[in-house]
């Protein structure tokens, strides 16, 4: 309505101008959502908790052809509050309720020994290994708890020489001929494992599965994504080998 030297909205104006305000401001929060989805996640946060050196190397890989992402890895088994991450490996595991997981893999496992070692190129059973001596990590661990199961199976405790929270010092205690240990079958082929070789126990027929699992909110950010595709990607090429 227009009066004298001024323009005012009448009721007809007021009820349109209301609806636009709407619209302009559904308009800008999909714009802003739009441009978002756009831009790459500039961080990607890992828990990484199982295989370790396979996915270290495929972030490596991933992020020298994409240099714009960066990368903050945990492994530390003890956090608490798991969903501050973008991405965990680890085993598959009822405890990740409300997380997505896409299976990596699943490996055969096996008891190993240095190759002098006097059980090596035997015919065994778990039940020969009542007083072989192990080195192995805590009891929290996945490998740990199934040489637990197979040992109470055959009436026995494990033997465990040494504890420790290290893979690589592991390694080296099993390499120096100190004991036996439990892992996959697949890490033979690792260069610290080469002087090392799988028991023949025929009892003992274990596979670990390993899982990615994500927050459903993750699917929409393409640079998570497009990670999450590489693993999987890269996880099917490993089932085949």
């Amino acid at each position: 309505d227009r009066k004298a030297n001024r323009i005012k909205l009448n009721a007809k104006g007021r009820m349109f101008a209301e609806t636009l305000s709407l619209a302009f401001d559904q308009t800008n929060a999909v714009i802003s959502e739009i441009t978002a989805l756009e831009q790459p996640k500039r961080e990607i946060t890992l828990l990484v908790l199982a295989r370790r050196g396979w996915i270290t190397d495929l972030v490596i890989q991933y992020q020298k052809q994409h240099p714009e992402i960066s990368f903050r890895m945990s492994h530390n088994g003890a956090v608490t509050d798991r969903s501050t991450f973008d991405i965990i490996i680890d085993e598959q595991s009822e405890r990740y309720i409300g997380y997505t997981h896409f299976v990596l893999m699943t490996e055969k496992l096996c008891i190993k020994a240095h190759k002098d070692s006097p059980f090596a190129g035997k015919q065994l059973t778990v039940s020969h290994l009542q007083t072989a001596p192990f080195i192995m990590m805590d009891k929290t661990t996945t490998m740990r708890q199934i040489l637990q199961k197979h040992s109470m199976r055959c009436n026995f405790t494990p033997n465990i020489v040494v504890e420790c929270e290290d893979r690589h010092c592991l390694l080296k205690c099993v390499n120096a001929g100190l004991g036996l240990t439990v892992g996959t079958v697949s890490a033979l082929s690792d260069p610290l494992e080469l002087d090392m070789v799988p028991l023949d126990v025929s009892d003992f027929c274990e596979t670990q599965t390993i899982c990615l699992y994500h927050r459903q909110r993750h699917k929409e950010d393409t640079g998570i994504s497009d990670f999450v595709e590489f693993l999987l990607e890269n996880g099917s090429e490993q089932k085949q080998s």
